[in-house]
């Protein structure tokens, strides 16, 4: 727990040190209904879901399942990430039109409110945090470029042109690369997490989406949305090993891995479904109905359960993974999208 704090003030000072945008800008919307976030204490297990057309983030206690605040945090919510413990929100913001307001919005949870914003490069899309979070490596969607950035320092440090459509990100494991999704280009750009060199490009498939390691940091997931397919990639040799087929009619568009490693889950967009693999022989073992276009899933600590972010429903669906079926709808507002999930 010593850890959380200290990963939670370090990030608040750092705003304070940079001079980013800090709470006497924070929007000042309701939640929706009327009313104001008030500060409480955080759920055990924490659910954060970004609404792009709300401006908001839901916070749902992944116990009952049921909503405890939303988060006004302006701007167009995109990818999110958690500091352990759920302490702190990290959130890509894009689309405003007012100065200041791109960037990567810091979010204290137990305030509720956004306390600050980090440069992030062009309309940033997603990213990924060092172990030691002090670097965030963002994608600049409308730039085809990657952002480093300092977060003690505030500032991006560099930026390296990428693969058109710049998307997902992810670090791999031991931290010395980044993977960034070209979603145009069908490619991942592989970058020295370090200089910002890029150290080689992999072909993925066409329109790619989301990516993840397994936790030995020896292979990627990649979901291809346009080939309705997930490659496996050889994360050392950066070569595709093989390519799963998904169903048909399958568009997958987020990954999330169980804690075992031994689950691949897959949301599958406009099919309206959860795909599941077996990542020890890379085979397609079910999938499961939630409807309303999953853009992406996070899973529990436990992995007991799933969660998607369905955009045209606008609803979380609760999945239990074991059973592989829908055990609650949580509706959260116009085009969900990015989710992520922590436990205390």
């Amino acid at each position: 727990m010593a850890r959380v704090r200290v990963a939670v003030t370090g990030l608040l000072g750092a705003l304070a040190a940079a001079g980013a945008c800090s709470n006497d800008r924070a929007p000042s919307e309701s939640t929706g209904d009327g009313t104001l976030p008030a500060p409480g204490p955080i759920p055990a297990v924490a659910v954060f879901v970004a609404g792009e057309e709300s401006g908001s983030i839901t916070l749902i206690d992944g116990g009952a399942d049921t909503i405890v605040a939303r988060i006004p945090v302006g701007a167009r919510p995109g990818g999110i990430r958690a500091t352990p413990g759920g302490d702190t929100l990290l959130v890509a913001l894009s689309g405003a039109s007012e100065e200041g307001r791109n960037g990567i919005g810091i979010v204290d949870v137990a305030a509720r409110r956004l306390v600050g914003i980090l440069p992030g490069g062009s309309s940033p899309r997603a990213f990924d945090r060092t172990s030691d979070g002090a670097r965030l490596i963002v994608s600049n969607g409308t730039a085809d470029s990657a952002s480093i950035v300092d977060v003690p320092g505030g500032s991006v440090v560099y930026a390296t042109g990428v693969g058109r459509g710049a998307s997902g990100v992810g670090i791999e494991p031991s931290g010395a690369s980044t993977w960034i999704i070209g979603e145009t280009d069908g490619d991942v750009t592989v970058l020295d997490t370090r200089s910002g060199c890029i150290l080689g490009r992999v072909p993925v498939g066409r329109a790619p989406r989301d990516l993840l390691f397994s936790a030995d940091g020896r292979v990627a997931y990649i979901a291809a949305e346009g080939d309705g397919s997930v490659a496996v990639v050889d994360a050392r040799a950066r070569t595709v090993l093989r390519t799963i087929i998904l169903p048909a009619g399958s568009r997958p568009m987020g990954l999330a891995l169980s804690p075992a490693g031994d689950r691949l889950f897959v949301a599958n967009g406009s099919a309206g479904s959860v795909s599941v693999i077996d990542t020890r022989t890379d085979s397609l073992l079910a999938s499961v109905a939630v409807g309303g276009e999953p853009r992406s899933i996070g899973i529990s600590a436990d992995g007991r359960k799933l969660y998607t972010a369905n955009g045209a429903s606008g609803e979380v669906v609760v999945v239990d993974a074991a059973a592989l079926r829908v055990i609650r709808r949580i509706p959260t507002g116009a085009f969900s999208s990015g989710v992520a999930v922590t436990a205390r």
